[in-house]
């Protein structure tokens, strides 16, 4: 049609439109933000969980090592745990706990 209230109704229309779609794609992109900033933080989390892991791993590998020290230790030296028949002899093998 040729009137020109028509066409102001045809731009407003349009101008709406644009308005819709620019809110659709800023919705879009804060959602975007979300998701990567959570799988941020999960990611975060699992470095933190493996850096822990790893961490008392290496805590109890030193403890290992130094109660097999402490072992050979007493193995070099001997300790006091006489024999049942009282003879005063001292063993030389390692102590279960």
């Amino acid at each position: 049609m040729h009137y020109p209230a028509v066409s102001v109704v045809n731009t407003n229309r349009d101008a709406f439109a644009e308005s819709e779609k620019a809110k659709e794609a800023q919705r879009a992109e804060e959602a975007r933000k979300a998701a990567e900033a959570a799988e941020a933080r999960e990611n975060a989390k699992k470095l933190a969980r493996a850096k822990l892991l790893r961490e008392r791993k290496q805590a109890m590998l030193a403890r290992l090592q130094q109660q097999r020290e402490q072992g050979e230790n007493s193995l070099a030296f001997g300790y006091a745990a006489p024999f049942s028949d009282g003879a005063g002899l001292y063993s030389f093998a390692p102590r279960y706990r």
